[in-house]
């Protein structure tokens, strides 16, 4: 008869990395969020980096800014079009400007929400 081992198995160590922006961050949770609604399986314990954080917390954030009023549906919306094409709105394009305006201002707030979670490095101004 053999013992059976119950230890736990140890799972590799993988550093958190926070990310370098919001930006990043942002469009980290696009590409997640197309995965899932692609049906693939978010799990961190077997990524080669770490983040601190899920996807889903992101999305908090940025409801978090909506529900107290310091972001509006204007500024959800050109979160959800420009991060689902991938890309940032032209400032020099007259029919994105309006568009790059609402987006900085977003990414103003959310900057400051994820950087004091430490999702996002550097310090809160």
């Amino acid at each position: 008869m053999t013992k059976q081992c119950l230890a736990p198995r140890r799972l590799p160590v993988v550093p958190e990395i926070p990310f370098a922006s919001t930006i990043d961050a942002w469009f980290w949770y696009i590409r997640s969020e197309r995965l899932r609604r692609d049906g693939a399986k978010l799990g961190g314990a077997m990524a080669a980096e770490q983040r601190p954080c899920e996807p889903d917390d992101i999305n908090r954030a940025v409801i978090s800014l909506y529900r107290k009023k310091i972001i509006d549906q204007e500024h959800l919306k050109v979160l959800a079009t420009y991060g689902w094409n991938d890309s940032s709105p032209d400032p020099r394009l007259s029919n994105e400007a309006h568009a790059a305006f609402l987006w900085d201002d977003a990414f103003r707030h959310l900057d400051v929400e994820l950087k004091a979670k430490g999702i996002v490095e550097g310090i809160v101004e």
